[in-house]
This record gives structure tokens, sequence and C-alpha cells, in this order.
């Protein structure tokens, strides 16, 4: 897909909507039958970055070895880079990593590090600010992750747990609902570039189920947290940048952008941690994430 919408031409006549930018499909509605303009002469992004020479030959590696070699360039040089906070976790917690709670209206939800909902929010101004989407990357790539080694990690020890994206562009309206605080400088975190606390994003949808209020994230309960408790099982980091084919490397040596980057490294990240990675989608139906017997004793909710 990623490469039959990235073909001159091709852009305004793929009806595929799934991994292809939702700029497409907010622009298709907007222009309806005019979008599909055979005798224009612009070019899509995509079709423009496909132009642009391979960054490295990838020929001969296994899914496995991309995917290390794809954290080396990215997560891990920045762990090693002095002058950026990473890694940041994603939770406040004490030194027996028992999550801080915190509460949003009537929900008690987890909460999220300072650190991270700055990173957050200035990746996010990244793409979009009071007046809409701007012309820099189109929303934000995020892997959440562990360490198998606190010390010293190599790539090896970067664990991903979940892979995802957040686009800038909504389906149907111009600034997708997950970036609407963030483009009007608001202090509300309810989607939060889908980190919010809301009954639909991921902070939200992992308290809810820790305190037995609902069952959406039960595998990240499962794998992530003690039973009973809101107590995680090992400290969680969150990477997370404005997406920037031109900045950072497709891990098919070629640049990628957003929507199709995420598939691509959940893929690889699937082969080479296939028992830890938590996301359901682009991977195989039998994975272990998609196994249905998780189970989680949900956590009492704390008293005031």
């Amino acid at each position: 897909m990623g490469l039959a919408h990235s073909y001159p031409g091709f852009d305004r006549v793929l009806a595929n909507r799934d991994f292809v930018p939702n700029r497409v499909a907010q622009r298709m509605g907007a222009l309806g039958p005019e979008w599909v303009a055979f005798d224009t002469d612009d070019h899509s992004e995509e079709a423009m970055l496909a132009g642009e020479p391979p960054t490295r030959d990838r020929d001969g590696e296994t899914k496995a070895d991309l995917w290390e070699a794809w954290v080396r360039e990215t997560i891990h040089a920045e762990l090693q880079d002095e002058s950026l906070a990473d890694p940041i976790p994603l939770f406040e917690t004490d030194a027996d990593l028992t999550v801080s709670l915190t509460e949003i209206g009537s929900s008690t939800v987890f909460e999220r590090t300072a650190e991270i909902d700055d990173r957050i929010r200035s990746e996010g101004r990244k793409c979009v600010d009071e007046d809409g989407v701007t012309d820099g990357p189109n929303g934000l790539l995020y892997v959440l992750y562990q360490l198998a080694d606190e010390d010293d990690p190599d790539p090896g020890d970067i664990v991903p747990r979940y892979i995802g994206k957040a686009e800038a562009y909504g389906k149907k309206n111009e600034v997708s609902a997950n970036f609407e605080e963030i483009a009007q400088n608001r202090d509300g975190t309810r989607s939060f570039a889908r980190w919010g606390d809301g009954s639909y994003w991921h902070v939200g949808e992992l308290s809810e189920t820790v305190f037995g209020e609902a069952s959406k994230k039960l595998s990240w309960a499962s794998e992530l947290v003690e039973d009973g408790t809101h107590q995680l099982t090992d400290e969680l980091y969150l990477w997370v940048r404005a997406w920037d084919p031109a900045e950072y490397p497709g891990p098919y040596g070629y640049p990628a952008y957003l929507a199709e980057v995420e598939a691509l490294l959940i893929g690889l990240a699937y082969d080479a941690y296939p028992d830890a990675l938590l996301n359901h989608k682009e991977i195989p139906e039998d994975a272990p994430a998609n196994r249905t017997d998780f189970d989680f004793e949900p956590a009492p909710l704390p008293k005031h």
C-alpha cells in the first residue's frame, strides 16, 4: 500500500483508505469527484518523497535485524544523547513502581509524568497550531517500551510493547480530535495525541481496566501491571516524535510516511519480540497479543 500510494499518478486514484494518510480521506471528502484529477502535474508529499534515494541498502537482513537497525538509529541514539531527556517514563511512580493517580472529572486515572506531557506537547506543536495543520510533520509516531537493561541498554534491550501513531489530520475535519487540545494550547488532556485520560484514549482505557470499570486494555493490564494493584511490572517508557521522513529513517531504507511506517514497524517488532508486542492489528490473528485468555484482577479504587 505504501509503495502504491507513493507512486506518482496513483495517489489520486487509489481507493484504499488504510495505510494512507488521513489527509487523503479528508481532502477527498472536501473535493468530491474533483479529487480525481488525472491531468494534474502536482504530486503528493509521499510521491515526492518516493523520488528520494534510499538511505541504506537493506538486502539480506532479517526483520529482526531491520527492527534493531531502526531502533539503533532512533530510540537508542536518543538514549545516548545527553542533551535529551530520554528515556522518559510514561507514568509518575514511587520507588516500587506504584503509579500515582490523579482525578480527572469523576474518573481516577494514572498520572503521566510532566516530562512526557512536555514531549507530547512540544512534538505535537510541530504538527498543528491555532490555524490548523502546519506545513511540517503530519503527526506523531510513538513506541511504548521497557528496558531489559536499565543501566547500559543496547538496542536489543529496548523491548517494544506497543507502536502507534497520531495523525494531525482527521478523516473528516482538518485537525484530528486527537490534536485539538494541543492545537489550541489548552491545558486539557482528554485525547492528547492518543495518550489522553478520556475513555477512548490509551491512559484512560488502561486506568478504567485496572480499576475494573472496563476491559478494553485487558492485555495491557495483564502484561504491564501487577494483579490487584496499580503497580507496574517494569518501568514503562514512551518514545514519541513528530514523524519527519527527511529526519528519521524508514526501516527499509527509503523515506516512509507516517501511516506507512507505523505498519512497517509493527511487522518488524512482532518478528523480533512476538511475545512482548501488545498491538492487535497488523500482526497475525494467532499472535500472542490476540489470545483471548488475558486476565487481570482489578485494583480497588482508592478511598478519598
